[in-house]
This record gives structure tokens, C-alpha cells and sequence, in this order.
């Protein structure tokens, strides 16, 4: 069962594994069970991988027993067995692998046991210490991959690779192509992917880095050699280093302004994936991450100031000037789309916009009508106003954003009203005849009354084209100049690439294309005019026109107004049509005001996204028309009237014109006839040849045509319309973002200084920009006469110098006015750059104040807050329950449950060791007890005989004692002779009082202990040794009862979880044992004693 946290370790559950298994582990961990036993066992071990094949069993059978148990254990969090396998097999290969080669440093990272890990990395080499630190790091287990990070085994491998680089470790063979991440990816590359930010940092403090990879178009020497080795791992290469810079980890941690370089690598990505499309779909996706990347990071700006801040910071000088909404701008040119349509940008957005005007945003419908209304009447007043004086109140008016909005809006309407009148009012000859011009009359009667008027070059009287201009053309051309002058700055002031990225502008550059090129012909056609008329006020222009003469049929040309004389392409011709696309292009240009309103804002970006779906569409039907264009065309070729006449004979028969002359006999019919097909305005015998007997031909024609609609009309129009729909889908998803990002576009441009005239006020040039033109000029001549000094000293330092300021800032007004002597030789830099930089700020004094430097670690410490607020709600996420949580749960309850099954399974062999001590001890104390039976059988035999001769030297003493018998002559009396003595005489005491003194005896010949009280005069030898026998079996019982009480109910006995080891119960053992043998060696000395007395 594998985990779900990504890593491919599999992680198993006890219940899974075989009762046989879990028995034989519990029973014998040391492996001490039979040969034929192992081979059952190694079937059940080979169920834990889930894999039954012959090189699993040959590599199974590789490993020793004890290798098994210990790459088990170490799977599932045995620490015990670890613990106990590493100290009694010291020379345990803990590098080695299973069958998924998988090592036991890498199992025991897999299912999170940090106690094993620490157990084997001091034992394990490098390549399993590095493999093992890459997958905690890919299985989020932070904790044990800083344990690998500390570990003095990474400090070689870091070494290592230091020095030799990436390139050497892209050219080594060193990498394991087992391994389950390729060579190329470092600690650091998959910390950052998987956004540890504790791995991370912890890196970054150690000086690791992610080098960012060369351009794609990079020919150095490197590059092409990687190229030519590896292209497929060069580019994976190349990917996963993205991978790493685009992190929200790496970026947070390491740039100095995260949003900036967001910006700037999501540009290059989007770049890499125009190239790279094989991994286009993984570059894309990087880059809208680092979009959502920044939107985070503005959603933790709190207030005003810090979002001023951040809006005003530029481009990355690190003494750059502040400029208003510097970071909204360069948003716009990243194409940053749901940076600019947050909620925060546009609310600051939208409060300079209407700044100054009296909250208008807020005001009812009819009161912004009449304020509007009141505007657009003051407008003139306003311009004249800001021209005399920009600086004063009313003058300022017309720069705030809305009003200059309102003014070029207002500019352009009357524009548009302009052009209707234009083309209401256009006359399409002079109002006098050419006849009635001045100069030409006298002469125009002379020359048409004349007999050898025979050529035909005098007309009648004819109407003279228009050669003076209108008030209507002044006031166009004087407009048409002013959007040139208004574009033409724009164009400056956002460069090429940022000019030509908005469509509205191009649209502006074809407009104004078209119409300067409208009234350039229209005024050359006025000059042709014009020459035309002064040609002929003189009698020489006359004569040579009754001559035929060329050049003056050529000026007779320009005078006639009657255009069914007039070329194909007459200048006056180029002109109208250029004017109506201008036409055109000007009134769909207002669409761009549109975006200012919520209502059509959103559907003029839907319409703006499907015009772009449809220049794609024109491409792909574009194709397909020409295809069956060019097919129809070259089978009807023939029948066009001029080739058709020139093969056939001439009086074979008549020369009929055919459907297909009509429709396809010249290229241009051919196109017209293909076009409006489309539309079905085409008939379908638009083939046939009538009289002409070429059904083949015909035929043909009919398949080609009917296949061009059905391919045009089903096929082609229908996907037109599906791309259509689907980008209207599209945009609808994210309809707020494309309208906020146009109409922040749309802001932008009226925001930003400059162009505050409108439309045709701009072409005059103000007392301020002749102001300004002036002071640049001077300036820059004064630069190249007096360069400046260099600033790189504290540009170098500028870091350093905020230090400072901070340190002062903390020490008080009276460590303001010290050089550096009085401060700590401790701190975040050294003492002697402190100096350095304090006598360096005292040369250049004059070159930057210190107080301006708190302007720009504002900056910096507004983002150091914000970043520190992403990574605190980030790690807040990431400490909810979740599925890996969960996970790791179960492994701490398997590793727990191995803990207590090891603590059991050792009590089970405390206690079996016990019962075996236990058992020999009771067996030596029987081998102990018969030979103390023999002893005392003995000792019986002995004390009979000696009883047996102290009575015969009692009756001899006797004897000797009443007969005057000394002992030494009773030594010659017979033994009949005594025994008749011994008759004679009082029998003996003992004998005299066995009977009525002797214990009686029970049925099992034991003797009652309580009745037991007999002297030793009055002892028998038989009875005192079944008594004191029985007594010592009574005492060996009381002794091992009292041990069994002792075991249970001793609290200084060993329990669970106490950390007592084995040795030390043992040693409670024999010291219990000990008690026991000293119990009963004072129980044989007693009988010893008793028995000697007796």
C-alpha cells in the first residue's frame, strides 16, 4: 500500500503480513530458527514487496537472515531491534538494498522513523546519505532532512559539490540511473519545489544557490556541448531549475523585492515556452504560479502606506527615483494581469483617478450628468487657463487624471462629428466650369471654334475637379496632426515594444496611416489641379494640346471632374478608399473609452478575444480557399473569351460565352465567384460549359465545387463559430481580470505626467514644455561638459549604510553624532566596514544625505513584513490535518506497536530465562536433597553402630560396676554371657520410653510437627530423620513462594517502560537465587548440628 504523500516508498500495514511472519519475528528475532524453517520464512518476507518473480527470490536469498530482520525493522520502526542488531552484528552491511534497492537509511526516511536515521547515518556512506536527504525532503519530512542537513556526512557532500559544480555533475557518470531523482536535482532545487521553507533557509544560510540556466538561444561553448550530449536531459535540466527559481520558497527567502522578480521570471518563462513547446504546458504553468505567487503577497498589505509603497517602488535601481504607480506600470508591461486587477491596486487606482474632483464617483446619475456637462463647457476656458498658467489652481485642474480623460474624450467625439460633416459636405466638383476659369475663357473659345479641331482633344465644356481646399480639410488636417504629435510622444515615452504591445495603438498607427495618406493624396491631387489650370492660361499650352502633344493630355487629365475619364488608380480614388478604412479604424477606436464602464467593459474584452480567434480562422479557411480556388481556376482556364479565341478555328462554329467563362475564365472572376459562394450567392451551374462536350470537365467541376462548399459552409464556418463560443467561455471565466487590466491600461495613460492639452491644443507648444525643452538642453550639455562623480561607493554599500542608520537609530540621538569608535565590535557587520563606510559617508557628503537612505529600506522592510506574513499563513495551512498527517499517525502507532511488542517479547524471555534458572535451581536443589538422604542414610548407619557400641560399653560398664569386673575383662566376656547379664539388669532408658514418647506417624509416614516435641534423650534416629526431611521440603516450599510474591509484588522489580535492561533483572535473579541457598545451607548446617548432637 503506498503512501499518498508522493514519495515512492511503500508504506505497509502490519495486518497485511502473514501470522506466520509476525509469529516468527516475535519468537525468534535474533534468527536463530532452522535451515529448513528460513526457507518457509524468506516466502513470507518476500510478501512484503508484493512481487513474486525469480530475481526478487535470487536477490532474497542473496541476503543473510539477519540482513532481512534488520532492513525489515528498519521499514517499520523496529528501533529496539536497530538498536540491539547494530550492537551484537557490528559488521552489518547497512548500505544494502531490497529488492526495490532500497537501502535501510531510505526505508527508514520513507516511513518517517527519526531515530533509526540518526541510528544509521553515522554508518551509512555518502550516496545513500545524499539519496536518503532528497527523499525526506520530497516526502515533507522536514525534521528528519535537517537531521541529514546537520549531519557532518552532508558537509562532504556539499563540499563535493561545490567543487565540482553543476556542469561537472551534468558530464559525471556518478549519478545512480536507479535513482529515483536525476542527477541535476540538488537539495536546494527540491526544497524550493516542494516549499520547505525551513530546508530552504537553512540552505540559503549555508551559501547554496540555484544558478538560473543560460538563455535558450545561448551558443556558448557549455551550453552547445550539453546540447549535443543530452538535449532531452539538458532540457529536463533546464526545467527543474525553473522549477526551483519560481518557487514561492526560493523567492521569498532570497530576493530582496520577491514582486520584482516575480515580474521579471515569469517574462522569461513565458519566453522559454515560446520556444521549448515540448515542455510549453509546464513553463505556462510556472508562470501563472508566480502570478498567483505575487497576488498573495498583496493580499497581506494591511494598509494605505504599505500599499503606497509598494505601488511607487521602480524597476529595481537601488537608487532609483520614486515614480507614482512605478509598479503598476511595469506590471502592465508583464502582462501581469491579476496583479493589476487585485482589489488593492485597483482601489488605489481608482482614488487617483478621481482625485480632485469633488467625489464624483459617489454622486447620483443626474448630478454627474450636469457636472460632466459643466466640464465639457469649461473645457475651452481650462486649456487656455493651464496654458498661461500650469502652475495655479485652475491650471492644475486639466492635470488631474479624470479631466484630462474627459478632455481628449471630448477632443475625439468632436473629431468623429468632424468627419460626418466632412463627408456631408464634400463636392465632387469646382462649382465653375472649365470653361469659366479665369485665363482659360479667351482661349477656350478660340480653340474650339477652329476647323482643324479633328482629333477629338476639345471636349465640351466639362466641370473642374475641387483644387481649393475647404475650411473642413484645414480643420481635419490640423486634428490629424495633433493625434500624429499625441502618438508620436506616447511612442517616446513607452518605447517601441511597450507601444506596439497594445492593440489600440496599432490600431492608432493604421488610423492616422490612413488618413495622413488620404490628405496627402487629396492636397497632391488639389496641387495636380491647380497646375493643370495655370498649363493652359497660356496660348503655348494651347497649341500643344491641338498638336496632341503628351504632357498636354497629361494636364487636360487633371482638370476633368467627370470620373468615367478617370485611370482605374486615380490618386483622388486611392484617396476616398484610404479615408473610409480610416473611417472605419476611427470609429471602432472609440471602443477603447468602453472599458471605463463595468457594463461594457467586460464585453468589449470578449468581442477583443474572439477578433483574435478569428485572424487565426482566416489562416487556417484562408488555405482551404486558395486550395479550391487555384484548383477551379486551372479547370476552366480555357474558356476565358481572349485564350479560348485564340485556339479555336474561326468559322467552325459560333463563339458561344459559357457559365464557366463567366465564373471562372479569368483569376479574378474565379475569386469573386469562390467568395460570395460562401454567402450562397453563387448558382450551381456556374460549371457547366453548355454546348462544349466535356462532361468530364463538368463533372469535375461540380465535385471541386460542391466539395469547397460543403468543406467552407459545414465544416470551416462551424468551427469558426465553436472557437468563437469557446472564447466567449473563456473570457467569461475571468471576465473581471481582462476588464480591470484594460481599464487600468486605459488609466494608466492619464495618470502618468505629460499630454494634458487635448487634441488640437497639444501642437502649440506651452510656455512650460518650452520651459523644459530648454533645461534639457542645457543640461545635457552641461553633462557632457562636467560629468558627475561616481556614486558606486555608496551604491556598493548601500546595504551597509542602512545598518548603520538602524544602529543608530537604536543607540540614541548622542550615538548619532560617534564615527563608529564607540560601537560593538558584535553586531550584524564588522566593526572595521563600519568605519569604512562612516569615512567614506563623510568624503561624499555632498553626494547623498543619509536621511534619504530610510526612503529606500522602506521599501525593503515593507516587503521583508509582507513576506514574513505569506510565510507564517502559508506554514498555517500546512499544519492542517491532512492525508500525509494522517499517515504519519499510522507509522507512529506501527513503530509504537513495535515498541511494546519488543517490550513484551523481551519481559516473555525475562521471564523464560527465569523459569529455566528457576528449573535448574530446583533440580540442584533435588540433586542436593538426595545427597543429603544419602548423607543422612549414612549418618543413620553410622549412629546405629554407634549406639550399637555405646550400649555394649554401658552394659560392660554396668556389668563391670556391679560384678567387680573391670571394662577391659568385660572385652572377654561372651556375648551369650552379657545377654544374660543384660536380662538380669533394668533395660535402657531409651528403650524404656520409645513407645510412649515417639510422634505417631500418618498414613504417609510423615510425622504431625505440632506433636513433635521430643528431647534428645528421648530421640529416635529413624523418626528425627523423617522429621528434619520433611521440614526441609516445608522450608524449600516457604522460600519459593515467598520469591514467587517477591517477583510479583516487588515495586523494585522490572516494568514496562522503565529502561531495565536484562543484565539487570538477571542480577536481581541471583541475588533472589542467592537468598534461597543461604536458606538452605542454614537448614543443612542445622541438621549437621542436630545431627552431631544426636
Amino acid at each position: 500500500m503506498q503512501s499518498q504523500r508522493g514519495d515512492e516508498t511503500p508504506h505497509f500495514n502490519w495486518v497485511c503480513y502473514d501470522d506466520q511472519r509476525r509469529k516468527k519475528f516475535q519468537q525468534d528475532p535474533k534468527g536463530t530458527m532452522g535451515k529448513g524453517e528460513k526457507g518457509k520464512k524468506k516466502g513470507a518476507k518476500m510478501a512484503t514487496t508484493g512481487l513474486d518473480m525469480e530475481e526478487d527470490a535470487l536477490h532474497l536469498n542473496m541476503l543473510s537472515e539477519e540482513l532481512e530482520d534488520f532492513l525489515y525493522a528498519a521499514e517499520f520502526g523496529d528501533t529496539p531491534t536497530i538498536r540491539r542488531m547494530l550492537h551484537d552484528f557490528p559488521d552489518i552491511d547497512v548500505n544494502a538494498s531490497d529488492i526495490l534497492g532500497r537501502s535501510a537509511l531510505r526505508l527508514a526516511v520513507g516511513n518517517e522513523h527519526l531515530e533509526i536515521v540518526e541510528l544509521l547515518l553515522d554508518k551509512s556512506n555518502v550516496g545513500n546519505v545524499y539519496e536518503a536527504l532528497l527523499l525526506a525532503i520530497n516526502s515533507d519530512h522536514e525534521q528528519i532532512a535537517e537531521a541529514i542537513l546537520r549531519h557532518p556526512s552532508y558537509d562532504k557532500i556539499a563540499k563535493t559539490i561545490r567543487v565540482m559544480g553543476q556542469s561537472d555533475i551534468f558530464y559525471s557518470a556518478l549519478s545512480d540511473l536507479d535513482s529515483q531523482f536525476s542527477a541535476d536535482i540538488t537539495p536546494l532545487i527540491l526544497a524550493a519545489q516542494r516549499n520547505q521553507y525551513g530546508i530552504v533557509q537553512y540552505l540559503l544560510m549555508r551559501g547554496d544557490t540555484i544558478i538560473p540556466p543560460h538563455s535558450y538561444n545561448c551558443c556558448c561553448t557549455e551550453c552547445t556541448e550539453k546540447v549535443e550530449l543530452d538535449q532531452l536531459r539538458y532540457s529536463k535540466m533546464r526545467l527543474n531549475n525553473y522549477k526551483g527559481l519560481a518557487s514561492e520558497a526560493y523567492i521569498s527567502l532570497s530576493s530582496k523585492d520577491p514582486i520584482l522578480t516575480a515580474f521579471q521570471l515569469g517574462r522569461e518563462l513565458k519566453n522559454v515556452a515560446n520556444f521549448e513547446k515540448y515542455f510549453k504546458t509546464e513553463y505556462l504553468q510556472l508562470a501563472a504560479g508566480l502570478s498567483d505567487y505575487v497576488v498573495k503577497l498583496l493580499d497581506k498589505v494591511r494598509s494605505h502606506e504599505e500599499l503606497e509603497t509598494i505601488l511607487n517602488e521602480t524597476n529595481g535601481s537601488t537608487l532609483g527615483k520614486r515614480e507614482k504607480l512605478a509598479r503598476l506600470k511595469l506590471a502592465i508591461f508583464y502582462d501581469e494581469k491579476k496583479f493589476t486587477a487585485h482589489a488593492t491596486c485597483q482601489q488605489k487606482l481608482v482614488s487617483i483617478w478621481y482625485a480632485g474632483m469633488l467625489n464624483i464617483e459617489r454622486k447620483g446619475a443626474m448630478m454627474k450628468f450636469f457636472l460632466h456637462l459643466g466640464h465639457i463647457l469649461l473645457l475651452p476656458f481650462l486649456t487656455l487657463a493651464y496654458w498661461i498658467a500650469p502652475k495655479t489652481k485652475i491650471g492644475r485642474y486639466l492635470s488631474y487624471p479624470y479631466m484630462k480623460f474627459m478632455a481628449n474624450t471630448v477632443s475625439y467625439m468632436i473629431f468623429l462629428a468632424l468627419i460626418v460633416v466632412f463627408s456631408l459636405t464634400e463636392s465632387p466638383a469646382d462649382e465653375y466650369t472649365f470653361s469659366q476659369q479665369p485665363g482659360v475663357k479667351e482661349f477656350y473659345k478660340e480653340y474650339t471654334n477652329k476647323s482643324y479641331n479633328t482629333n477629338g482633344v476639345f471636349l465640351d465644356d466639362f466641370y473642374v475637379r475641387p483644387h481649393l481646399p475647404n475650411v473642413m480639410d484645414y480643420i481635419l488636417s490640423v486634428w490629424v496632426v495633433g493625434l500624429v504629435w499625441q502618438e508620436c510622444k506616447q511612442l517616446y515615452g513607452e518605447g517601441l515594444e511597450g507601444f506596439v504591445d497594445s492593440w489600440f495603438n496599432l490600431m492608432d498607427f493604421s488610423m492616422l496611416t490612413g488618413y495622413l495618406a488620404s490628405f496627402v493624396l487629396r492636397f497632391l491631387v488639389r496641387i495636380k489641379v491647380t497646375m493643370a489650370l495655370d498649363f493652359f492660361t497660356h496660348r503655348s499650352s494651347w497649341e500643344s494640346l491641338v498638336n496632341g502633344d503628351p504632357r498636354s493630355v497629361y494636364k487636360q487629365y487633371w482638370l476633368i471632374a467627370d470620373r468615367y475619364y478617370w485611370n482605374a488608380w486615380d490618386p483622388q480614388h486611392v484617396c476616398e478608399g484610404l479615408f473610409a478604412i480610416a473611417n472605419v479604424l476611427s470609429f471602432s477606436r472609440i471602443s477603447s473609452i468602453l472599458s471605463t464602464s463595468d457594463v461594457f467593459g467586460p464585453l468589449q474584452r470578449s468581442l477583443g478575444r474572439m477578433v483574435s480567434d478569428l485572424l487565426k480562422f482566416f489562416i487556417v479557411a484562408g488555405l482551404v480557399f486558395l486550395a479550391f480556388m487555384i484548383a477551379l481556376f486551372n479547370l476552366f482556364w480555357y474558356y476565358d473569351d481572349a485564350t479560348r479565341r485564340s485556339a479555336e478555328m474561326p468559322k467552325a462554329h459560333p463563339h458561344e460565352i459559357t457559365n464557366a467563362q463567366l465564373s471562372f475564365g479569368e483569376f479574378e472572376l474565379t475569386f469573386r465567384t469562390v467568395f460570395w459562394s460562401l454567402f450562397g450567392m453563387t448558382d450551381a451551374d456556374v460549371v457547366e460549359l453548355q454546348e462544349y462536350d466535356s462532361k468530364f470537365t463538368t463533372s469535375v467541376g461540380y465535385i471541386l465545387f460542391g466539395a469547397y462548399n460543403c468543406t467552407m459552409v459545414i465544416v470551416i464556418l462551424n468551427m469558426l463559430i465553436a472557437m468563437m463560443a469557446r472564447s466567449y467561455d473563456q473570457v467569461a471565466g475571468v471576465e473581471d481580470v481582462e476588464w480591470k487590466f484594460a481599464r487600468t491600461q486605459l488609466f494608466m495613460e492619464f495618470i502618468k505626467e505629460g499630454s494634458t492639452l487635448p487634441v488640437p491644443f497639444n501642437i502649440i507648444p506651452t510656455p512650460k514644455a518650452i520651459y523644459y525643452f530648454f533645461r534639457s538642453i542645457y543640461r545635457t550639455i552641461h553633462d557632457c561638459c562636467f560629468p558627475k562623480k561616481r556614486q558606486s561607493k555608496f551604491q556598493k554599500s548601500a546595504r551597509d549604510v542602512q545598518t548603520i542608520k538602524n544602529i543608530l537609530n537604536n543607540m540614541g540621538e548622542k550615538a548619532k553624532n560617534t564615527k563608529g569608535s564607540d560601537l560593538p565590535d558584535e553586531g550584524p557587520i564588522k566593526l572595521n566596514n563600519v568605519r569604512k563606510i562612516d569615512n567614506n559617508l563623510e568624503q561624499e557628503e555632498n553626494v547623498i544625505n543619509i536621511e534619504d537612505v530610510p526612503n529606500i529600506s522602506n521599501h525593503e522592510r515593507v516587503m521583508k513584513r509582507i513576506v514574513k506574513r505569506f510565510i507564517f499563513e502559508s506554514q498555517a495551512e500546512e499544519d492542517g490535518a491532512t492525508e500525509g498527517d494522517f499517515a504519519e499517525i499510522k507509522q507512529d502507532i506501527s513503530s509504537f506497536r513495535y515498541d511494546v511488542l519488543n517490550y513484551l517479547n523481551s519481559q516473555q524471555r525475562v521471564v523464560k530465562d527465569n523459569r529455566k534458572r528457576l528449573n535448574e535451581l530446583n533440580q540442584h536443589i533435588t540433586n542436593l536433597d538426595e545427597k543429603l538422604d544419602l548423607l543422612l542414610d549414612e549418618n543413620i548407619i553410622r549412629m546405629k553402630h554407634l549406639e550399637k557400641l555405646l550400649t555394649k560399653t554401658m552394659e560392660r560398664s554396668s556389668l563391670a560396676n556391679e560384678g567387680g569386673i573391670s571394662p577391659e575383662d568385660t572385652k572377654d566376656l561372651g556375648t551369650e554371657t552379657l545377654s544374660r547379664w543384660k536380662s538380669k539388669s533394668r533395660k535402657p532408658i531409651l528403650k524404656s520410653q520409645k513407645s510412649s514418647s515417639l510422634p505417631k506417624l500418618d498414613n504417609n509416614n510423615t510425622v504431625d510437627n505440632d506433636n513433635f516435641d521430643q528431647t534428645d534423650d528421648e530421640l529416635d534416629p529413624t523418626v528425627w530423620v523423617k522429621h528434619n526431611k520433611m521440614n526441609r521440603r516445608k522450608a524449600m516450599k516457604r522460600v519459593m513462594n515467598q520469591y514467587s510474591s517477591s517477583e510479583c509484588d516487588n515495586p523494585e522489580s522490572p516494568k514496562p517502560g522503565d529502561g531495565t535492561s536484562p543484565s539487570a533483572v538477571d542480577e536481581g535473579i541471583v541475588g533472589k537465587v542467592g537468598m534461597v541457598m543461604d536458606s538452605i545451607g542454614g537448614l543443612i548446617m542445622g541438621k549437621r548440628t542436630s545431627t552431631s548432637d544426636v
